[in-house]
């Protein structure tokens, strides 16, 4: 005997908020994972000393500077580094004397633009979606 269409109608109905549900907590799930993507790579890259010691050469001479800011996906891995998947360098050089001005490292993905930018003023911050410099613009906070 088929189930009373007064029985099925508000279990069909309860379903379907369960389904929402559901798709809003997957949802969530994919951005929190996606975020703690982006911690898992700014700890990796702000603890790896060849990284650090890369950035030191850098800021220190002009030349291996003006190569980072020509491509530096091809200086990192020239250098031995290899960026994660969506990560991305920008440096910022003085028109008039090549010196480093800022260096933008942008972790791309949901929930937003993060990254990590270095100022000859500031030093080091940790950026949030709001605050990350288009690459190649001498903008940002």
């Amino acid at each position: 005997m088929p189930l009373p269409e007064e029985h099925a109608r508000p279990l069909l109905e309860d379903l379907q908020i369960h389904e929402r549900r559901l798709a809003f907590l997957e949802d969530q799930i994919r951005l929190l994972s996606s975020e703690a993507d982006y911690h898992r790579q700014l700890l990796a890259l702000g603890r790896d000393p060849r990284f650090l010691r890369m950035l030191s050469a850098v800021l220190d001479d002009r030349e291996l500077a003006v190569a980072a800011r020509e491509d530096s996906s091809a200086f990192l891995q020239r250098e031995g580094l290899e960026l994660p998947e969506g990560v991305t360098v920008d440096l910022t050089l003085d028109p008039q004397t090549s010196s480093v001005q800022r260096v933008s490292i942008a972790f791309g993905g949901p929930p937003g633009l993060h990254g990590l930018e270095w100022t000859p003023g500031r030093g080091f911050i940790c950026l949030g979606p709001q605050e990350v410099s288009e690459p190649g613009s001498a903008g940002g906070p």
